[in-house]
């Protein structure tokens, strides 16, 4: 179950980042602080159905269509919509850019806390 969470989790923020919103837009949208949207997107904060509708409604998509998200998909199909309003060939270059840059990003943290986890694991073995 925690797994799904952190996928889904995953998976919203990714639909954020492509549709172009921030934290705080979300949040609004949601009738949340950007702090809980943030920690929402860490998978830090359980995602119950209604919570996950009314992401799907600020992103004018369906749970659905979130939860099925893949963005290999997504990148690789020029002719793949997110949701009905927004297309990838309508996204400037300097737009992919950003999103490049928030993926690598996103990489190097998780990178940072792979090393963490390996230590702490090593830490625990070694007792």
């Amino acid at each position: 179950m925690l797994d799904y969470q952190f996928r889904l989790a995953s998976r919203i923020r990714k639909a954020r980042e492509l549709a172009n919103y921030t934290q705080e837009y979300m949040a609004s949208q949601i009738g949340i602080s950007q702090q809980q949207y943030s920690q929402l997107e860490k998978g830090e904060t359980r995602i119950n159905q209604e919570r996950l509708q009314k992401i799907a409604n600020a992103l004018d998509t369906t749970p659905e269509k979130i939860a099925d998200f893949d963005e290999r998909q997504f990148f690789g199909n020029k002719d793949c919509t997110f949701n009905d309003n927004y297309n990838i060939q309508k996204v400037e270059t300097t737009h992919l850019e950003d999103i490049k840059q928030l993926y690598e990003s996103r990489i190097a943290d998780l990178q940072k806390e792979i090393e963490r986890l390996h230590a702490l694991l090593e830490k625990a073995l070694l007792k």
